[in-house]
């Protein structure tokens, strides 16, 4: 491997290492708390999915997610706070390799937070379990026919989007995941350039489409709108080559 990668990629991931381990606390930790006091007012017994997606879990997970995108553009343009010229001219690899590198920890960062997230869902539901025991209990109910988990996770939507089942699905959910950091870079970049025209029309163009594929993911889990996934795919990559573009010419 490219030693000036390398370097690029150590400089990238050190001092950054608690950012990403504060990520995945937050997303196993907070949701499962805003899990567990939506249960408290509870009598009635409900499915997992139920519970979950009526809690203020799943809002909770959308703030942490545009956490982290706010978080990789802050990044980024905290590398220009010297000028763009210094920053280029001291990389101890080439322009392009800027690129790559701080792609690979802004993935790293989002597979952290999703890694939380799935650590999350399952402490929710050892505790939606302890709750049904409960309420079983006060109530002289026999409740131990249970869905379980694996069946909630198909019959929820959300879930399904955040553990897919089938390879259509995870292609969809890890393009949308992978979509974050590549535009997260792009769009500081051009902050830090002040391009506002061309960035801020390929930024809006593919925040909306990433929305839509969300959107319909939500919708319709069974069924993957291919026509948005390309588009939102080819996006990504004019993305990726106009970052390169404007690495390569130092135009920030």
């Amino acid at each position: 491997m490219n030693k000036g990668f390398v370097s690029l990629l150590r400089r990238e991931f050190s001092g950054r290492v608690w950012q990403l381990w504060l990520f995945f606390l937050a997303a196993a930790l907070l949701p499962t708390l805003v899990f567990r006091l939506s249960l408290r007012p509870r009598h009635e017994i409900a499915s997992f999915e139920e519970l979950y997606a009526d809690s203020a879990a799943p809002v909770l997970l959308a703030v942490l997610f545009a956490g982290l995108v706010g978080w990789m553009i802050w990044m980024t343009l905290r590398d220009f706070s010297n000028g763009s010229s210094c920053t280029l001219l001291s990389l101890p690899g080439k322009r392009g390799q800027l690129f790559w590198s701080k792609a690979a920890a802004y993935a790293g960062a989002a597979l952290m937070l999703l890694a939380g997230v799935i650590a999350g869902i399952l402490l929710s539901y050892s505790l939606f379990l302890l709750w049904k025991d409960q309420l079983a209990r006060r109530m002289a109910a026999d409740y131990t026919l249970d869905a379980g988990l694996w069946l909630g996770i198909t019959r929820s939507p959300l879930f399904r989007l955040l553990l897919p089942a089938t390879l259509p699905e995870v292609c969809s959910s890890l393009l949308l995941l992978l979509t974050l950091p590549v535009w997260g870079c792009y769009t500081g970049w051009r902050i830090a350039g002040r391009r506002w025209v061309r960035g801020g029309v390929l930024s809006v163009l593919t925040a909306v489409c990433w929305a839509l594929v969300f959107r319909a993911r939500l919708a319709d889990p069974l069924h993957i709108q291919l026509p948005g996934l390309i588009v939102l795919l080819a996006l990504v990559l004019l993305l990726a080559a106009d970052s390169l573009w404007l690495l390569r010419r130092g135009d920030l």
